[in-house]
């Protein structure tokens, strides 16, 4: 499900609903706090009338049991005592593979990974791993295997050290136990661009590399500095003018951070007559971006258009108003049916946009698997004067 994958803005509203529902059910005991002031009323209902004011800041008098100077939902689920986690009912083995693109063999592959979250008990399981790998011959190798790991939901992570690319890329998936290893893939690239910086322009900027990204041996990766783009923390390039469109082929732009977060790295039109991002070319893939705030001129926040846009894959993306036009717009011949060369937008969340949260037109061809369309103008998904 696209909840598993994308973080849920509405997520501290959620909280609260389970906290409050917890509360009035009696699940659990409340504990008087020893900081802060929570008055005669029970704990429980002091946090949650002073989560309505201020906007949760913490003032004089306000109730905050966990110290931490904002009252959220964290305050009311701190006091009650839910059950423990049941046991990992079995090993969940992990194999990683790695499709070498890099022209070079063998490769010198880092590994590592941790478990997110204590979905179940790990007792003997491991809940972390990290190995250097050396993967011999061109194309998909497998790389490495992991016995013996507790299920839930993982962080893994690559750094290429030789050749020393500076490639470094992260993705989150759920390990499930049984006798079927479960499997993650990485494709080590022929070449690798880092973002250094969140400026509209200059050296070391999305524009740059886009505007050098042509001549660059292919498969091509932009990543974003952690030193500009720090993990887990939302930092906007927002532009002055139209980024250069993506007219390369097999080019990865991947935006997931070191934590496994994605929506964090930042594409703002700054409400100018422009789309956040275009692409004209075949089998780029883009993963983990957040697309927002284009302006007038009936433009999409995300272009992906023209008879040589055939099998572009956007993931995990959080494309958001506001917008003149669509969230997604697929158009003039890209992509030619609804196999490899189609246009896929998978797991994405799309909301708050002018039109239609994605169209596609003009004899264009798109897929659109397992994503959260909610809350646009016009709707949220149309096929219009041929498109499919």
């Amino acid at each position: 499900m696209i909840h598993s994958v994308l973080p849920r803005r509405d997520s501290a509203a959620s909280l609260v609903r389970v906290a409050l529902a917890l509360a009035f059910l009696g699940v659990g005991q409340p504990v008087r706090a020893s900081t802060g002031d929570c008055g005669a009323l029970p704990v429980v209902t002091s946090v949650i009338a002073a989560m309505f004011q201020n906007d949760g800041r913490v003032i004089s008098g306000t109730c905050d049991p966990n110290s931490d100077e904002i009252v959220t939902a964290a305050d009311v689920t701190g006091l009650v005592d839910l059950p423990a986690p049941p046991a990992c009912p079995a090993s969940a083995d992990l194999v990683v593979e790695i499709d070498n693109k890099t022209g070079r063999s063998p490769v010198s592959i880092v590994l590592s990974g941790k478990r997110l979250g204590a979905e179940c008990l790990a007792g003997a399981l491991a809940t972390s791993y990290r190995r250097t790998v050396n993967c011999a011959g061109p194309g998909l190798v497998t790389c490495g295997q992991f016995n013996a790991r507790a299920a839930g939901s993982w962080r893994h992570s690559i750094l290429v050290a030789s050749p020393n690319s500076g490639q470094t890329q992260h993705q989150v998936s759920l390990l499930v136990a049984g006798n079927v290893p479960n499997r993650i893939r990485f494709t080590a690239f022929a070449s690798v661009f880092s973002v250094q910086t969140s400026a509209n322009e200059g050296n070391g900027s999305l524009r740059s590399v886009l505007q050098s990204i042509d001549a660059a041996p292919k498969p091509a990766l932009i990543q974003f500095s952690p030193d500009a783009f720090p993990p887990g923390v939302p930092v906007a390039i927002r532009l002055d003018f139209s980024l250069p469109t993506l007219a390369s082929d097999d080019v990865t732009i991947d935006a997931t951070d070191a934590t496994g977060a994605v929506g964090n790295r930042i594409i703002d039109a700054n409400g100018l007559p422009i789309g956040a991002l275009g692409i004209s070319g075949a089998r780029n893939h883009v993963i983990g971006l957040h697309l927002r705030n284009s302006g007038g001129n009936d433009r999409d926040l995300l272009s992906i258009s023209g008879p040589g846009a055939d099998g572009n894959v956007v993931e995990r993306t959080i494309v958001d108003g506001p917008s003149s036009a669509d969230g997604i717009g697929v158009d003039l011949d890209a992509g030619k049916d609804f196999g490899n060369s189609a246009n896929v937008i998978r797991d994405c969340e799309i909301s708050g946009v002018s039109d239609k949260g994605v169209k596609v037109t003009t004899g264009a061809y798109a897929r659109v698997e397992r994503c959260w369309v909610h809350d646009n103008a016009n709707g949220g998904i149309q096929a219009t004067l041929g498109g499919h």
